[in-house]
């Protein structure tokens, strides 16, 4: 419905969602949030192939796989923070497996990853981040 709508109309629109399968599958472009801020954005397939952002990442791990066989899904560790008392630095933080003093320190700004891949996150090499994440 909504490609037949963007097709027919000519507009664009906003999804918002946690199950990256499915926003995959209806955008072009995907911007990840995590409580009120931007951590990465890049065209849904780069995304998809290379999450630079620990959340990110994690969102795409918790997506069950038709090809593996688990007993648990993935889930991202600890408790959303209170709205009311954020944590300074970057958001994630808290919640992060890969979190350093910088993280708590200050909001990382934000790098390219290649065109049109932006994301915001202390770690200075993507590929180690990956490796060390679950």
């Amino acid at each position: 419905m909504f490609e037949e709508l963007q097709e027919k109309l000519g507009v664009a629109y906003l999804f918002i969602a946690h199950d990256l399968l499915v926003v995959h599958h209806i955008s072009k472009r995907i911007a990840v949030m995590y409580l009120g801020r931007l951590v990465e954005i890049a065209d849904a397939d780069e995304l998809n192939e290379n999450p630079m952002h620990p959340y990110t990442y994690g969102l795409m791990n918790s997506i069950p796989k038709m090809t593996e066989s688990k007993e648990h899904l993935y889930t991202i560790r600890g408790l959303v923070p209170n709205l009311l008392h954020l944590p300074q630095g970057c958001r994630f933080y808290p919640r992060c497996p890969l979190a350093m003093k910088a993280c708590m320190e200050a909001a990382p700004p934000r790098e390219e990853a290649g065109p049109g891949h932006y994301y915001r996150c202390w770690l200075a090499q993507a590929a180690a981040a990956k490796e060390a994440l679950p």
